[in-house]
């Protein structure tokens, strides 16, 4: 069977969201190239930087501690009490931070305290403005090893942090003016990368509509509302979760979801709003929405699509053998679909329907939990089970109007 030659507008449908899923996919795979890479190295600089950090905490204690005695006459009523011969005048120091210090040989003996506690000043001014430039680069690295995007508005103001108090430090240390230009060209580069990322997450959340939209002409050439679709995105994503899947499977399944019934698009509109009981033969051209389905998003590639065509493939299946179109049983029934056909069926039971009422969400529940190893995975229900409260809660959020 050619689907394309069903209707121009369905095959124009079909043209279009390849075109977008191929979109999404390759804007997905330039934001998440290496990431596990880049997530290790980044905790890795974010920990030397913490040893760094703490370094010139010690060596500004120490700084603090000196100026402070010296100011308070600790320094003076000790050299006092232990004078040492006279010490030949010490060649010129190089310029920098520390001309103005005194040689360690001669603070015993040396006569101008002031002197001393100038420089402890200044060393002291020189780590506080050390410390808070690594403490903001830290925030950086580690923000990026917890998984946040690199290039966003508040790496970037971590940047302009570092800018400010690197250039505070010219004062005393030229060689700052060196990491104060640096840090100021990687902000830059970070706003630049910050628009770009903004650009590439509107034309995502552009096409995420474009994919919902699809899904929603699905659902009212059913009779359903484009609420169930978005119950059912909801529902996976939870469970997704409770299951342990990682943030960005969860993530695939909750858009992915959402195209569950795609095939519906290729089934009679007659069939699919008869208030009445099915024939076995109109039961039987419903139930080919699931091989429609897996035909519309044949040949895509991507990380979402390839998802989606599992869960339209297999959210019919049932853990016992039973389901169609395949007859998988248990783990041959890919977890995807396993996990969208619980959520799948409980909506459905708990929607209105041209053939039948809702049922109470309680009800609902009772039947999912009783089918557990027949018709449900096992480990699919326990997690249902555990986050039932988080599932109710999106049901009464995203209740079907009524007419």
């Amino acid at each position: 069977m050619n689907v394309c030659n069903i209707d121009t507008a369905e095959c124009k449908i079909e043209e279009t969201l390849k075109e977008t899923k191929k979109q999404l996919s390759q804007i997905k795979g330039r934001l998440y190239t290496n990431e596990t890479k880049m997530k290790i190295a980044c905790s890795i600089i974010a920990k030397i930087a913490l040893v760094a950090e703490i370094f010139f905490m010690v060596i500004l204690t120490w700084a603090v501690a000196m100026f402070i005695l010296g100011k308070t006459g600790a320094i003076e009523r000790y050299v006092q009490a232990h004078p040492l011969p006279p010490v030949p005048p010490m060649p010129d120091m190089p310029r920098g931070p520390m001309a103005a210090g005194p040689h360690p040989r001669i603070i015993r003996s040396m006569q101008d305290i002031s002197r001393f506690c100038t420089f402890m000043l200044k060393t002291a001014y020189i780590m506080v403005m050390s410390i808070l430039s690594i403490h903001h680069f830290r925030k950086i690295f580690l923000r990026i090893s917890k998984g946040e995007r690199p290039f966003d508005e508040t790496n970037t103001r971590h940047l302009n942090y570092v800018t400010v108090f690197t250039a505070l430090m010219i004062i005393f240390a030229p060689l700052a003016a060196c990491m104060s230009i640096l840090s100021f060209a990687l902000s830059r580069i970070f706003v630049y990368g910050n628009l770009l990322q903004q650009k590439a997450d509107g034309t995502i959340k552009d096409q995420e509509s474009i994919i919902f939209s699809f899904a929603e002409i699905t659902e009212n050439k059913s009779g359903q509302t484009g609420q169930h679709i978005k119950r059912v995105s909801e529902y996976s994503k939870i469970l997704a979760e409770g299951m342990g899947l990682p943030p960005e499977k969860v993530e695939e399944i909750r858009l992915a979801s959402v195209l569950h019934d795609i095939g519906k698009l290729l089934v009679d509109s007659r069939i699919l709003e008869k208030p009445g009981k099915l024939t076995d033969e109109e039961f039987a051209e419903i139930k080919k929405h699931v091989t429609y389905g897996d035909k519309l998003l044949h040949g895509l590639n991507g990380d979402v699509l390839n998802t989606a065509k599992l869960i339209a493939r297999d959210h019919h299946e049932r853990y016992d053998g039973k389901g169609y179109t395949q007859g998988s049983t248990g783990d041959g029934i890919s977890l995807e679909g396993r996990i969208v056909a619980v959520a799948d069926v409980f909506d459905a039971l708990t929607s209105r329907r041209s053939y039948k009422d809702a049922w109470d969400a309680k009800d609902a529940y009772d039947e999912i939990v009783s089918k557990s190893g027949s018709q449900f995975d096992p480990k699919v229900v326990e997690t249902f089970k555990n986050n039932y409260e988080k599932i109710e809660e999106i049901r009464i959020s995203l209740k079907d109007q009524q007419a």
